[in-house]
């Protein structure tokens, strides 16, 4: 009877989590598209920032025109805005496919179209120090069709603590 039941249970589970594609045979999905046209998907660029990705299909090369950018003391509270600007020094357009802040308070934008070989672009960043007292240092994460897929900035300074009484009187 207990192995009747391990039978039945193993069915249950292979048959839950077994792989099916119910697209298979219509239309490509956005992943096979995606891998198509040389891009990383959304999906596989969330993972950790530390994950190794691969963009498959045709790569290029860029350069940031920084690193890293030191800001003032700053007071909690205050928004910091930046940019950097990304180069496509390759062959092939350069496909940006996310832009992503090490933490919700640090917010990059990514241009949406492909960069052209030899154009630039830039990428917004704004870091918000509401609850962020003492020095910071935020990244952003770029992943594109390069090799490495992912390139770093840094965004970093104090950040002033303000009082409770400050507060209430701004």
């Amino acid at each position: 009877m207990k192995s009747l039941f391990s039978i039945a249970s193993l069915f249950l589970v292979l048959t839950f989590f077994s792989c099916k594609n119910e697209n298979a045979g219509t239309e490509p999905t956005a992943t096979s598209e995606a891998k198509a046209d040389g891009m990383v998907t959304d999906k596989e660029a969330t993972g950790s920032p530390n994950e190794a990705i691969t963009p498959t299909g045709p790569t290029t090369t860029m350069i940031l025109d920084k690193t890293d950018y030191k800001f003032e003391k700053v007071k909690e509270g205050d928004i910091v805005e930046t940019s950097v600007k990304v180069t496509n020094t390759g062959k092939e357009p350069l496909v940006i496919v996310s832009c992503k802040g090490s933490c919700g308070c640090t917010t990059p934008k990514c241009p949406t179209s492909p960069i052209a070989p030899g154009q630039s672009a830039d990428i917004p960043v704004k870091f918000d120090t509401h609850g962020k007292p003492g020095n910071q240092s935020k990244d952003v994460t770029i992943t594109a069709n390069t090799v490495p897929a992912q390139t770093k900035f840094r965004i970093h300074g104090e950040v002033e603590r303000v009082n409770k009484d400050e507060k209430k009187m701004n």
